[in-house]
């Protein structure tokens, strides 16, 4: 699979949107009436990025990289420019204490020295298969003992091995894997000879198991 890199001299964010996409639903029962709750497979994350007025510069690397994913044909890395660095106490980042399979919504993971929260709930960690998810539940670190369990959303697409390293230090920025989801465009504005440009994107997490050529 080819990622690009989306590139960090464009203009930083004013407005950034996340939603959770899945297919978790309902099903009545046409006898009883009761509802049968029922959890999909699909879940990852999206976006909506809107990028502050761009010089000439910015733009025309912005138009680059649109070109190079030619819409949503190709994949590209992508943090969240709103939350670059994570709450949590993390100094070094954990490894996979034992191996979790495809669906499974928790990690077992060993921890390093760190202060509490190790990970505070809402941060974000990419595992080694290139998922990019966010912490449920915040990791008290108090207990002395190894390993602890990392609870996570979305679910794993892929398994993880055990002693993969997962990033989630406060030194490291986290990173995932998406796609265009919306036609690229911009917008200048004649009368800022400055700072004319605007666009937005939307995205989309990739599931890793899909085909990209």
């Amino acid at each position: 699979m080819t990622i690009i890199d989306f590139p960090d001299s464009v203009a930083k964010a004013i407005q950034i949107d996340w939603a959770m996409d899945y297919n978790h639903g309902s099903q009545p029962n046409p006898y009883t009436g009761t509802t049968l709750q029922t959890r999909g497979l699909r879940e990852r994350w999206k976006c909506t990025i809107r990028f502050k007025p761009m010089t000439r510069t910015q733009v025309q690397d912005l138009q680059g990289f649109f070109m190079q994913v030619e819409g949503n044909l190709h994949a590209f890395s992508l943090r969240d420019p709103s939350q670059c660095k994570n709450l949590g106490l993390t100094e070094e980042d954990p490894t996979v204490a034992t191996s979790a399979s495809t669906y499974a919504r928790s990690v077992s993971i060993n921890t390093g020295p760190s202060l509490n929260p190790y990970l505070a709930a809402g941060d974000w960690v990419t595992f080694a298969t290139g998922q990019m998810c966010r912490v449920a539940e915040s990791l008290d670190t108090s207990a002395p003992s190894n390993p602890r369990t990392l609870k996570i959303w979305p679910h794993l697409w892929l398994p993880v091995s055990s002693a993969s390293t997962v990033t989630a230090s406060r030194l490291s920025s986290v990173y995932g894997v998406f796609r265009l989801t919306r036609p690229p465009a911009w917008t200048a504005n004649v009368a800022n000879l400055y700072r004319p440009y605007t666009s937005s994107i939307q995205a989309e997490q990739v599931i890793l198991t899909e085909a990209i050529v």
